[in-house]
C-alpha cells in the first residue's frame, strides 16, 4: 500500500499568484492579425487565469488536462492528476485543489466558494457528471456517475458513493463505508478486501495521464486553422 500524500490547502488572495500556470493544448487564442483573418473565437482558451493573470491555475507537468475540458482562476493540479474531457474547474470564487492521481471522469463540474473551498486529496476517482460543490473528498473515495455533493460535505478514506448519490449541506460520511441514495444514506461498511481492491484500482490508471498527453500537440492544433485561412486567401 503506498503512503497516502498528506493534503496540504494552497491559499491565494487576489492580486497574488501563488504559482504560473501552464497552459495545455488550446490555452492560447491566435491572434486574428497573425492570420489576417476575422475575430476569431476566443474560446479556445482551456486554461484561464483571472485578474489580468495575477490569479492563475496551476498544473503540474506531469497532469493531463483534456483538450475540451475548462480550468479556470484558483485551481491546482497535481501530479499525474487527469481531468477527462468536458470537466469544468471553476476556481473563480474560491480554490479547489485535485491531489495526486486523482481522475475527474468526463462532464464533472467542480465548484468552490470563499468561505468552502473544494479539496480532493490523493487518490479519488470522482464519476462521469458528477458536481462537487465546497466539499472535501479524502485519499481512495470512489464517486460514481452523477453524484452530487453540496457544501460543507466532507468523505471520510475509502468511502464509496453509488451512482446519482446526493450528499446534502454539511454531511460528513465516515471511512470505509459505501453510501447511496437521495439524500445519501448509509448503506453497509467496506470489507478490507474492497478497500485494498480499490488501491490496486487507482494504481493501474495513475500511468495514463502520460498516455494521454502523449496523443495531443503540446502547442495545440490553431495552425491548423491557420493553414485554412491562408489556403482560402489563395
Amino acid at each position: 500500500m503506498r503512503a497516502a500524500t498528506r493534503f496540504v490547502p494552497l491559499v491565494r488572495r487576489a492580486g497574488v499568484c501563488g504559482m504560473p500556470a501552464r497552459r495545455t493544448s488550446c490555452s492560447k487564442a491566435v491572434a486574428p492579425s497573425e492570420l489576417g483573418a476575422p475575430e476569431l473565437d476566443s474560446n479556445a482558451r482551456n486554461v484561464m487565469a483571472l485578474d489580468e493573470e495575477m490569479i492563475a491555475p496551476f498544473v503540474s507537468s506531469d497532469a493531463y488536462v483534456a483538450p475540451s475540458a475548462t480550468v479556470v482562476g484558483n485551481v491546482m493540479i497535481n501530479t499525474k492528476a487527469q481531468i477527462m474531457n468536458n470537466v469544468v474547474a471553476r476556481g473563480d470564487t474560491g480554490l479547489i485543489q485535485i491531489g495526486l492521481s486523482n481522475v475527474i471522469e468526463e462532464h464533472v463540474v467542480l465548484l468552490a466558494s470563499p468561505e468552502n473551498p473544494t479539496g480532493i486529496q490523493a487518490y479519488v476517482r470522482v464519476g462521469m457528471g458528477s458536481v462537487l460543490d465546497s466539499c472535501t473528498i479524502n485519499h481512495y473515495c470512489k464517486i460514481g456517475p452523477g453524484c452530487v455533493l453540496e457544501p460543507g460535505s466532507e468523505l471520510g478514506i475509502h468511502t464509496i458513493l453509488e451512482p446519482k448519490t446526493v450528499v446534502p449541506r454539511g454531511v460528513k460520511i465516515p471511512e470505509k463505508q459505501v453510501w447511496g441514495g437521495n439524500p445519501a444514506a448509509f448503506i453497509r461498511n467496506m470489507s478490507e478486501e474492497e478497500v485494498a481492491d480499490g488501491e490496486q484500482q487507482v494504481m493501474d490508471v495513475e500511468p495514463l495521464s502520460v498516455l494521454y498527453r502523449q496523443e495531443y500537440l503540446p502547442y495545440g492544433a490553431q495552425y491548423l486553422e491557420k493553414e485554412q485561412l491562408l489556403k482560402q486567401k489563395k
